[in-house]
Order: C-alpha cells, then structure tokens, then sequence
C-alpha cells in the first residue's frame, strides 16, 4: 500500500524555491497546503515561509506564522528568530524585531546583521550604529554593504573615521563597495587635509591588492 510522505523536506525544498524566485504567494499557499495535508512544518520551513512575508511586506500574514512558530514550539531556535527579526524589519515593524533579537540567546553574524540592516533600513542611525558597536565586541563581522552604509551616513562626522578604522583592522577595505564610500567620505578638503595619512596609506593599500 502507498504511503504518503510525511516529511517536510520536500515541502521546505520547493518553498524555498519560489521564495529565491520572488514567488512569495505561491511560497506562502504551499506553506498552508502542507498544513491541511497533515505534514508538521519544522525549523527549516519557517525561515523560507518568514521570507516570503517579508518579500511581500505583509506583516499580518508575517505575525500569523509568529503564532504557528510559537505554538509549535520553535520560538527558541535560533536560525528561526534570525528569521524572524528580518521579517519584522522589513516589514516596517523594527520595535517588534528589536524585541525578537533581545530574545535571542547566542546570536550569531546573521542575527547581528539583520538587526543591522534592519536599523539602517529605517533610517535609525544611531540606532544602527550602537548595533554595529555591539556586534564588533562581540566578535562579529558587519557585512560590507552595512559597514558603507553607515559610512555614507555619517560621512560628515568623526563616526566614520571610527568606522573606517575597523574596516583597516578587518581587511575590509578590498571591497568595491567600501571603497567607494571611503572615497566619498574624503572627498571633501577638509577631510583630505585632515586625514590625509590615513587616506594614503589606505590608497597604497588598494593600489597594491590592485583593486584601483
């Protein structure tokens, strides 16, 4: 006698599908499919479903998959409130995404960055910036299109500067995107004259790596 496959994994697999192919109703009708067809969602169907949301912008569909993460038992897996704090953040909704990462125990370089994006998403700067601080004491690394945001943010301000130098320390400076806020933040006279050693030894630096 056949019997039917209970296992999320093929559901997850073509969930996952349509939401990387901007297929998000499509993701989220599969989602309720498989749930009247008695197949149990686990950890790894619920960061696919909470980008679909977040694809679509619809944060009543986005806090209705909250509830089923939380009736279900998964409210304190990490990868999913990773998933979660983005959702909320795009969504428009960074007070709640604020609350969700708070809640998270070991956070990891996704959970920081999503939190980051979130900030600067919404034009909360200092908010972003307080966050980029934390990650950085706690060891983890800003990606590069965060770190030149902020730059280009606080281009006028010592902030970048300090920004600038944890790109130096990191080894971040070979990235196009960072280079091109960094040429941004000095182009100004004052900026030149004022930190003109510092812009010379970084410009050596991409001259060498071959990047200008």
């Amino acid at each position: 006698m056949y019997k039917r496959d209970l296992s999320a994994f093929p559901w997850n697999s073509l969930i996952s599908g349509y939401a990387e192919l901007g297929r998000y109703e499509d993701a989220l009708a599969l989602y309720l499919q498989m749930e009247e067809e008695g197949v149990e969602p686990d950890q790894f169907t619920f960061p696919r479903v909470l980008k679909a949301c977040a694809g679509l912008g619809s944060i009543r569909v986005g806090e209705a998959v909250h509830r089923d993460i939380v009736r279900r038992g998964f409210v304190l897996d990490g990868f999913v409130l990773n998933a979660l704090v983005d959702m909320y953040a795009k969504c428009g909704d960074i007070v709640m995404a604020r609350k969700v990462f708070n809640k998270i125990g070991v956070r990891d370089s996704v959970s920081w960055n999503s939190m980051l994006t979130g900030y600067i998403h919404h034009g909360l700067m200092v908010e972003a910036l307080d966050i980029f601080r934390g990650m950085i004491d706690d060891g983890f690394e800003p990606d590069s299109v965060a770190i030149s945001t902020i730059l280009s943010k606080f281009s006028s301000s010592k902030v970048a500067f300090e920004v600038h130098a944890c790109v130096l320390r990191r080894g971040h400076e070979q990235s196009l995107s960072i280079a091109n806020s960094l040429i941004a933040l000095y182009s100004s006279k004052e900026s030149w004259m004022k930190h003109a050693g510092c812009l010379t030894r970084w410009w050596t630096g991409m001259l060498s790596l071959g990047i200008l």
